[in-house]
């Protein structure tokens, strides 16, 4: 009651002694925020990384498909030209898991490819590895017939640099936004610790507003106290004057 009393007699001193909490709280939540949006944007950014890596993976798988189908088909066996498929087959594997979520070669759990941008490269590049896949097969049932110089070898040739291209579009895409996420994380790195030097900073001024207006308190009451004494000392004399006057 006699708080409330205080405020109403005194409401700007009353308000000084709450903005060094409120200062401290809006401080500390603001870096809290800025925190959690750190860990989202480090979150991504892993899997970026791993959307770039496994988009390598699938050009490298490839590569090597296109290399020893072409070797095969010239100059091996239907059962060796038949082997050569279990490269295409496992980059088409990496191609699903970008889109669906799933395991990179190395074991990594992917988690599907939710940004616009990423996911319509990611489906292109699914749709030119069936593209190749399709061609591939034609040219292995027709052996070879479907060599080196042929329509069809032209037409795979095709299939493959698209493939190719639009893969490493998907590389670079990811690694550029790796790169900008790594700048807004260095941002907003310094940004929370300028945050957090401030909270400190306002938790010390509160702490010593409030030492020195407790200081400033004692003081006062003594001062009181010092002067009630005084003029009990006076009031005990004049009774005592009085009283032998009488």
């Amino acid at each position: 009651m006699e708080r409330k009393d205080e405020a109403k007699r005194h409401p700007e001193k009353f308000r000084r002694g709450y903005r060094a909490p409120a200062a401290v709280l809006l401080l500390g939540m603001f870096a809290t925020l800025l925190l959690v949006w750190m860990i989202v944007i480090a979150e991504r950014q892993w899997n970026v990384f791993e959307w770039a890596d496994v988009a390598m993976d699938m050009r490298i798988r490839t590569a090597l498909f296109h290399l020893w189908f072409e070797e095969n088909i010239t100059n091996g066996t239907q059962e060796q030209l038949g082997k050569t498929f279990s490269d295409l087959n496992e980059a088409i594997k990496l191609s699903d898991a970008l889109l669906l979520g799933g395991k990179s070669e190395h074991g990594t759990v992917l988690a599907p490819v939710d940004d616009p941008r990423f996911r319509r490269h990611a489906e292109i590049v699914r749709s030119r590895l069936a593209r190749l896949e399709e061609i591939a097969r034609q040219r292995y049932r027709r052996g070879k017939v479907a060599g080196i110089g042929s329509p069809i070898e032209l037409e795979f040739n095709a299939a493959f640099l698209e493939f190719d291209r639009e893969a490493r579009d998907l590389e670079i895409l990811a690694e550029k936004s790796a790169l900008s996420d790594q700048a807004k994380a260095r941002r907003l790195h310094v940004v929370i610790i300028a945050a957090w030097i401030l909270t400190v900073m306002a938790s010390a001024i509160g702490l010593f507003r409030r030492e020195r207006r407790q200081g400033e308190a004692e003081k006062a009451l003594a001062a009181a106290y010092d002067d009630m004494e005084r003029q009990v000392e006076v009031r005990t004399a004049e009774l005592s004057n009085a009283n032998r006057k009488l």
